[in-house]
């Protein structure tokens, strides 16, 4: 079992992504773990803000995919919602990684082209060029006074882009059921919303 990205629900349960083995994971409030989702290269992962919708990357395709959320942490209806993504000029791939989403419900995505925008709907809006042009953008979150910065990881740096949308933590919004993002990087977890606002570009 390896571990990439993970999404902490509000009920104490947790989803976290496995690329090498190809699988999703659920680890229940209690502890027990089991796959959830396999038979492709799950990446970044988050749900949506009431907690019903998953919301997994694979960087080998070109769109995102969506899964109903089951009272038992169990997945179906799997679907390529969120599509097409952009393809960087020269790639047949397009990377995707991270995400976040704002008070409008539009989801944000890390790609090797920059950061991917799509709609409720699951229709691309548009994108915003990385900062570096040779490395991919690896993460994102809102942060910032009032959450209307958004921050990316691209190579060994962090940049922040003042944007008009702003994306609070689902816990600031009273939405009755929330999560956090995070990362993981060997034994340590770094929460995404606790990005909020005291790096610089």
């Amino acid at each position: 079992m390896d571990s990439n990205d993970l999404v902490v629900m509000i009920n104490g349960a947790v989803y976290f992504t496995d690329p090498p083995g190809r699988r999703v994971w659920y680890v229940s409030p209690s502890g027990v773990k089991r796959v959830v989702a396999d038979g492709f290269r799950p990446n970044g992962v988050i749900a949506w803000p009431r907690g019903e919708t998953l919301v997994v990357t694979d960087g080998d395709d070109p769109h995102l995919l969506t899964f109903r959320i089951e009272a038992d942490g169990s997945l179906s209806h799997r679907d390529a919602y969120y599509r097409p993504l952009q393809m960087p000029v020269g790639r047949d791939r397009p990377g995707s990684d991270g995400m976040t989403m704002d008070d409008e419900y539009r989801l944000y995505v890390a790609t090797a082209a920059g950061i991917q925008m799509f709609d409720p709907t699951g229709r691309l809006g548009g994108t915003i060029l990385k900062p570096e042009w040779n490395k991919p953008v690896s993460n994102i979150v809102f942060g910032g006074e009032r959450f209307d910065y958004l921050y990316a990881t691209c190579g060994d740096k962090v940049f922040r882009r003042k944007v008009k949308p702003a994306g609070k933590p689902y816990f600031l919004r009273g939405v009755a059921k929330y999560t956090l993002a995070a990362e993981v990087d060997g034994d340590r977890i770094f929460l995404a919303h606790g990005l909020l606002g005291e790096l610089t570009s």
